[in-house]
């Protein structure tokens, strides 16, 4: 899965509570994945030829924090990162950053005036986007409340690192209690990204499909979270190299909590997933096995194991301290191990070989 709550307010909200994209039908250009390329993805036989590129894809799917490489910061054409994209993380920090500050944006008459309506503002750094309504009341959040945004290369600094939007949002208040982020509250909201395209750090990050996002809001250290989707695609584009993904019946559920530890999140996760990598396509089944316990920081994940289950074949993926993940593989299914190898997770990034 993708961890959202940490800094979810902060991290990605695209500065002011202007800078989200719900996008209106149709939003976006010839960017989105189309539908052809998995025409022909069949479910993929895990060997000890590919099974590096198979985990370092689920991890690239599934964790909070994305890489976290253990050499230090690496480069993206030419940029220095301390991490690479977990692209469910991004989504979902976009789409939870942006429902927060749709509050601000209903409140101020500056933006938006009465339940329904539509304008388009210019951006800081260039381009624009379309703010569309359909809400209850223009003073606060309320469920079925509808938030459409659409993006046409609209840039903005975040954090000191220029992001552009381009494409479409819709958020739509499934739930809302209190005032989220202060405990006690929750948000739920249902997302569809359409053609959303952010271009950050020399990589490009295209999105399409849904989302079902809830988050509760327990005390000011604790947040409990639950994340779904029939189907979600996305692909990133770092120079000339592809990695598309698909995660269909995906559902992953935790608790994120801070304490003098440090930010903890430990979570669940089940999905199908289908993969066109410069390396290898196919699908498989991916379930937890023992929960996983993530430091959204240095120490990376501490424990926890996911079971990767393809063609006649199935990867055990068991995460150790010191961001070490052992790998074991039964490629006949035979409930006999035929390879085992532990490897430091950053080695297992797919997407490091692009940006050298």
């Amino acid at each position: 899965m993708t961890f959202f709550t940490r800094k979810i307010f902060g991290v990605r909200t695209l500065v002011a509570t202007s800078l989200v994209c719900v996008a209106l039908l149709g939003c976006g250009g010839d960017d989105g994945d189309s539908s052809s390329i998995w025409d022909d993805v069949l479910p993929l036989a895990i060997t000890d030829a590919n099974m590096n590129a198979v985990a370092g894809s689920v991890i690239m799917a599934d964790t909070a924090a994305g890489f976290l490489p253990a050499g230090g910061d690496i480069t993206v054409a030419g940029v220095e990162t301390s991490s690479l994209p977990s692209p469910t993380q991004t989504l979902v920090e976009l789409a939870v950053g942006k429902a927060k500050a749709a509050k601000s944006m209903l409140a101020s008459q500056d933006v938006v005036s009465g339940v329904e309506g539509s304008q388009t503002f210019q951006c800081l750094e260039g381009g624009s986007f379309t703010l569309t309504i359909n809400v209850t009341s223009p003073d606060y959040l309320s469920v079925g409340d509808v938030l459409s945004f659409s993006f046409n290369e609209c840039s903005e600094y975040v954090d000191g690192i220029l992001e552009t939007l381009d494409g479409g949002m819709k958020l739509t208040i499934t739930s809302f209690s209190g005032l989220p982020p202060t405990p006690p509250s929750s948000l739920g909201e249902s997302v569809v990204f359409t053609n959303l395209k952010l271009t950050t750090l020399g990589y490009v990050l295209i999105s399409n499909g849904s989302m079902q996002l809830n988050e509760t809001y327990e005390t000011v250290d604790t947040t409990t979270f639950s994340y779904s989707s029939a189907e979600l695609t996305y692909k990133i584009v770092i120079g000339s190299a592809e990695y598309n993904t698909r995660l269909t019946n995906w559902t992953t559920t935790g608790v994120y909590s801070v304490s003098e530890l440090g930010e903890v999140a430990e979570w669940e996760t089940t999905h199908n997933q289908a993969a066109v990598f410069p390396t290898f396509k196919g699908s498989f089944a991916v379930s937890t096995f023992a929960t996983v316990v993530e430091n959204l920081g240095a120490t990376g994940i501490t424990a926890g194991k996911l079971k990767v289950t393809g063609s006649g074949s199935v990867l055990d993926m068991t995460f150790q301290p010191g961001n070490l993940v052992l790998l074991q593989l039964d490629s006949d299914n035979d409930g006999d191990f035929d390879v085992e190898r532990t490897v430091p997770i950053d080695q297992l990034n797919p997407l490091i070989a692009a940006s050298l």
